[in-house]
């Protein structure tokens, strides 16, 4: 790699670690977005697609019953799930402790006894300390700020031992977010949603990787109390902007006005992009 590539790395590195929402303050978020994020499961477009893509990802990563797969930032465990029946053992990690509690009683109720989920921080994940390094036929990230910067990136590659998939926001839109983006004096040069996936991309060919890139269109609708939606945008907001107490109290007023009317629907679309590259396997002695 020339001196050129490497300060392309550090640009594409500062580019994506630019704005990232605050830590604690994810965690807080989707402990609170846990619930409604685990009824998607049972939404039928969202079953639809997860196992199309579950399909994909196990022929492209030859998953059988001596696989092991590491799912980063597994959520409620809606992928893990898919995948313990295509492989021999899944890893499910997430910061959020409540998501972790749902994966829990999810893998419960589905019998699922090859799968293990753990609240852990990536960013805090050792790989020698655990025994990771190159450990995983497959290693997931799907939509989370999990891995979101070059340190993170290249330890999902370290941990991997045949397939990588990334799974990040390429466009979006949500009528209850987009409502109240101006009371949050929102920037979108600064909050774009595809700033992720075009970090990664060049990231990853820098390395010396060739991805592959797909993507996946999908829209569902979610309803919300009033005190749901006041946590979760209020979080949402505040996790990349500084916002003042009045614009704090603006939020709360709109959607107080909003659902005056009946209750809260968030109406979403979605594009991800399914960013997949492949790590030489490497027997196991």
């Amino acid at each position: 790699m020339n001196l050129n590539d490497q300060d392309d790395l550090r640009l594409f590195d500062q580019l994506w670690r630019e704005r990232q929402p605050d830590a604690p303050a994810m965690v807080e978020f989707w402990n609170n977005r846990a619930a409604s994020f685990n009824k998607l499961k049972n939404e039928l477009e969202g079953q639809s697609c997860r196992q199309e893509l579950v399909e994909k990802l196990s022929q492209l990563a030859t998953l059988d019953s001596n696989a092991q797969v590491l799912d980063i930032g597994c959520g409620p465990g809606h992928h893990s799930l898919l995948l313990a029946r295509k492989a021999g053992r899944v890893v499910g990690l997430d910061l959020s402790p409540k998501m972790i509690e749902l994966a829990r009683d999810n893998a419960q109720l589905e019998k699922a006894a090859n799968v293990d989920f753990e609240t852990l921080d990536w960013n805090a994940v050792n790989l020698d300390e655990r025994g990771w390094k190159r450990k995983f036929r497959l290693v997931l990230a799907s939509r989370t700020q999990a891995v979101n910067d070059l340190a993170a990136l290249r330890k999902m590659t370290d941990a991997c031992n045949g397939l990588c998939c990334l799974i990040s926001q390429a466009d979006s839109s949500n009528s209850l977010r987009d409502r109240l983006k101006p009371l949050a004096g929102w920037d979108d040069l600064a909050a774009r949603t595809s700033r992720g996936f075009f970090c990664v991309f060049n990231l990853l060919w820098l390395m010396g990787f060739h991805p592959t890139v797909s993507y996946l269109d999908r829209h569902w609708e979610n309803e919300l109390s009033l005190s749901e939606a006041r946590t979760i945008y209020g979080l949402h907001f505040e996790s990349l902007f500084d916002l003042a107490e009045e614009q704090k109290e603006a939020i709360a007023a709109e959607l107080a006005k909003m659902a005056e009317s009946g209750p809260l629907i968030e109406k979403v679309r979605s594009k991800v992009a399914v960013v997949a590259w492949t790590v030489p396997r490497v027997e196991s002695s």
